[in-house]
């Protein structure tokens, strides 16, 4: 392998990794699903049965909460190249 800058043949070569969150936009996401389930068990429900309804958007509501907690973060791992000769680096 070749530097792109001054075509130096001494390349070192580093790996690592590093935990990335989840956005605002996710979270948002995450949160609007629910109440739009609920809105619609509610709207079903609230004539008929109630007690039934609440049950259901509860447990939906539990589920998407242990969905956000189980999935908060990932890791991502990268590896580097650098020049010996250069100093300059990139991402292979």
């Amino acid at each position: 392998m070749k530097c792109p800058i001054c075509g130096g043949v001494h390349i070192n070569f580093s790996s690592y990794s590093y935990t990335k969150h989840r956005g605002c936009l996710a979270w948002l996401g995450w949160w609007t699903i629910p109440m739009i389930i609920n809105a619609i068990a509610l709207y079903f429900f609230i004539n008929r049965a109630f007690w039934f309804g609440m049950v259901l958007a509860s447990l939906v509501d539990l589920v998407v909460f242990i969905g956000l907690l189980a999935t908060n973060s990932y890791r991502v791992s990268r590896t580097v190249a650098i020049c010996s000769d250069c100093g300059y680096k990139w991402y292979i």
